[in-house]
């Protein structure tokens, strides 16, 4: 068994690369676009996460109201609703 940091792991660039392979070159363009559209959702999405994470550990050391944290779940908010309308306008 190979353990985790011997294991490779590969690029955006290399997994972008790979999803088009055997792609017509005529829509070659808009799979590149549409692999990166999906790498920056789940980039947004970790952001959020991250920012909820920080709230909680905020909240955890100030306790006073409000809530020091209420303006990173604010921004985490705004993240995933600005995802939300993206995909109702599709």
């Amino acid at each position: 068994m190979v353990s985790g940091q011997d294991e490779y792991t590969p690029s955006v660039d290399e997994v972008r690369e790979a999803y088009i392979v055997g792609v017509d070159p005529e829509v070659t363009a808009r799979y590149r676009a549409e692999f990166d559209r999906m790498i920056e959702r789940v980039r947004r999405e970790a952001a959020a996460e991250a920012l909820e994470g920080a709230a909680h550990d905020f909240d955890g050391i100030y306790n006073v109201k409000p809530y020091p944290g209420d303006r990173l779940r604010k921004h985490a908010a705004a993240i995933r609703e600005a995802d939300t309308n993206k995909e109702g306008t599709k």
